[in-house]
């Protein structure tokens, strides 16, 4: 847990809700209960909590709505025991391929949700990925 998750659970147990809109944060909740303290703590942790929120946003979007802003989205997949970029267009997937990572777009993500791959299928599709950083996935 950091010190993000820490002041929005904090603000979460006396009613409040936090949202942004990349640079600035709107907290609504009970009528005077916004203490200088936490105050003080938000704006402490601004940036943390920005970032925090922003992942949040992300998390929640619809496949549709990710495909039409400018993500580039690092996550940790399980089944492929490491970091990947999920990416909402192909300009973001060249802006994140020096960072090393697989980078998987909008419709290659549907196509592996409808495939339902298992483990040795999803890395084989990885491997390829890795050595076709530019190549997509495409239907058989």
């Amino acid at each position: 847990m950091n010190n993000a998750d820490i002041v929005i659970g904090v603000l979460d147990k006396k009613g409040f809700s936090l949202t942004t809109d990349g640079s600035h944060i709107f907290c609504t909740g009970p009528r005077g209960e916004l203490t200088p303290d936490l105050m003080e703590l938000i704006l402490h942790y601004k940036q943390e909590i920005i970032k925090h929120l922003q992942h949040q946003q992300v998390a929640l979007m619809s496949l549709k709505d990710f495909s039409k802003g400018n993500y580039a989205v690092k996550v940790f997949s399980k089944i492929l025991g490491k970091e990947v970029f999920f990416c909402s267009n192909i300009v973001m997937r060249d802006s994140v391929r020096d960072a090393g990572l697989t980078a998987y777009l909008p419709d290659e993500l549907k196509q592996i949700v409808r495939s339902k791959p298992d483990k040795e299928t999803m890395q084989a599709i990885d491997n390829v990925k890795s050595v076709f950083p530019e190549g997509t996935i495409i239907q058989q």
